[in-house]
C-alpha cells in the first residue's frame, strides 16, 4: 500500500498502465477457480450455538462477546484515524477493503454473541446442554443404573417449555449465521494474503518517498490477523470440507 501524492494526482493515467490487467487478472483467476471450488463443497453443518459458544468448556460465552465487541471498537478506531489522515482515497486499495470486512465480521459476531448470550442466561441450567458444556463436566458413562433411573425421572417434571428452549438453541443456523461463517473463512484468506504481501514483498522492498512506516500503517496490517487468529483459537465455528 502507497500512499504517494503522484498516484493521488495521475487521475485515470494511473489505472490505464500495464499493471492494472495484470492486477485484474491476478483477481479474477483465483475468483473463477473459487467458484469451481464453490461447486464441489459440502456444505458444513451449523448450528447457532457455535456462532457464540467458545471451544474451551471452561470457558463463559460472555467473554467471547467481550472480546468480539472489543476488537471492534479497536479495529474501527484504527480505520477512522487512517481514513481521517489520508482521506478517502484510501479505499482505492486493497488493505482498508480488507480491514473494513474484519471489521463487519467482528460486529456481526458482536450481535450473534450478544443474542445468544441472552438466550444462554434465559435458558434453565437444567436443560441447557452449553451450559452442561463449560459450567460442570458431563455425568460418568459408568454410572449405575439406580442413577440413572432417578434423572430420567427428573426429567420428565421440567415443563415443555424448557424443552423447547433447548431446541432452539440447538437449531440450525440461518442466513446471519451462514453470513457470518463467509465472511469469517473470507476475512481469514484476504488478511493473510494482505499481511504477506506488505510485510514481506512492499515494506522490505520500498523505494524512499514511497512510504513511511508508521504506527497506524503497522496496526492496519498486523491487526486484523493477530485478531482473526485469536478468534479463531476461541470461536467453535466449523469448516468448510471439501468432498
Amino acid at each position: 500500500m502507497v500512499y504517494s501524492s503522484e498516484e493521488e494526482s495521475g487521475g485515470l493515467e494511473y489505472f490505464l498502465r500495464w499493471q492494472v490487467p495484470i492486477c485484474a487478472l491476478i483477481i479474477i483467476l483465483p475468483t473463477i477457480g473459487a467458484f469451481v471450488v464453490i461447486s464441489r463443497i459440502q456444505k458444513p453443518h451449523l448450528n447457532s450455538s457455535d456462532l457464540w459458544i467458545p471451544c474451551w468448556k471452561n470457558l463463559n460465552p460472555v467473554w467471547l462477546l467481550i472480546y468480539r465487541a472489543l476488537v471492534f471498537c479497536i479495529m474501527a478506531w484504527v480505520l477512522y484515524e487512517i481514513t481521517s489522515l489520508y482521506g478517502a482515497t484510501v479505499f482505492l486499495f486493497y488493505t482498508q477493503w480488507t480491514f473494513a470486512l474484519v471489521i463487519v465480521y467482528f460486529a456481526l459476531g458482536t450481535i450473534i454473541s450478544a443474542h445468544g448470550c441472552w438466550r444462554y442466561l434465559k435458558t434453565p441450567i437444567v436443560e441447557s446442554e452449553e451450559r452442561k458444556g463449560f459450567m460442570k463436566e458431563e455425568s460418568d458413562e459408568t454410572q449405575s443404573t439406580a442413577t440413572l433411573t432417578s434423572k430420567t425421572n427428573e426429567s420428565k417434571k421440567v415443563a415443555p417449555q424448557y424443552h423447547d428452549e433447548e431446541d432452539k438453541v440447538k437449531q440450525k443456523a440461518g442466513f446471519w449465521g451462514y453470513l457470518m461463517l463467509i465472511i469469517y473463512q473470507t476475512c481469514a484468506g484476504a488478511s493473510m494474503l494482505t499481511d504477506i504481501v506488505f510485510w514481506g514483498l512492499l515494506l522490505p522492498f520500498q523505494s524512499e518517498g514511497q512510504f513511511s512506516l508508521t504506527l497506524l500503517l503497522g496496526c492496519m496490517h498486523g491487526l486484523n490477523l493477530l485478531f482473526l487468529l485469536l478468534d479463531t483459537a476461541l470461536n467453535n465455528l466449523v469448516s468448510i470440507i471439501l468432498v
